[in-house]
């Protein structure tokens, strides 16, 4: 005899998870148009003729569109990491009233350790994106 998990439990834990995700997308939303803010305003301050010369300015405009690259290119690999992680919760989500809990449970691990998997790896990438950019303040401290 297998125990089957009650619909009230199921929606339970969909509508906890929905709470999260909404607060999660509020902070993103807020964040995202913070950062675009700034980002218009440093390039529009960029494009300011001041001390910089042509060469410099054309430089800095080719290291910038090369960041913007790279940028979109991470953004595409977390998206879509995360992407696949919410596929597979989606899924065990909608088989969870077919599945005895033993195999939710058996399934649910491996989805948290995907996710623990992912999160690491994000951490070391932060903390790799982290110590570059203090190497890159720190030098251009020593510049000035």
């Amino acid at each position: 005899d297998q125990e089957q998990l009650g619909d009230d439990e199921v929606g339970d834990a969909m509508k906890a998870l929905s709470d999260d995700l909404e607060t999660w997308s509020g902070d993103l939303k807020a964040l995202c148009k913070d950062a675009r803010e700034l980002e218009q305003e440093c390039r529009l301050d960029l494009a300011k003729p001041r001390l910089m010369a042509t060469a410099q300015q054309e430089s800095l405009f080719a290291e910038i569109r090369l960041l913007d690259e790279e940028g979109d290119r991470w953004r595409e690999g977390v998206w879509g990491g995360l992407g696949r992680l919410r596929k597979r919760v989606a899924t065990l989500a909608q088989n969870a009233e077919q599945c005895s809990v033993n195999q939710l449970q058996a399934i649910g691990r491996g989805i948290e350790r995907e996710v623990e998997v992912f999160k690491a790896q994000q951490r070391q990438e932060f903390q790799t994106l982290a110590a570059s950019e203090l190497e890159l303040h720190e030098e251009s401290l020593h510049a000035l």
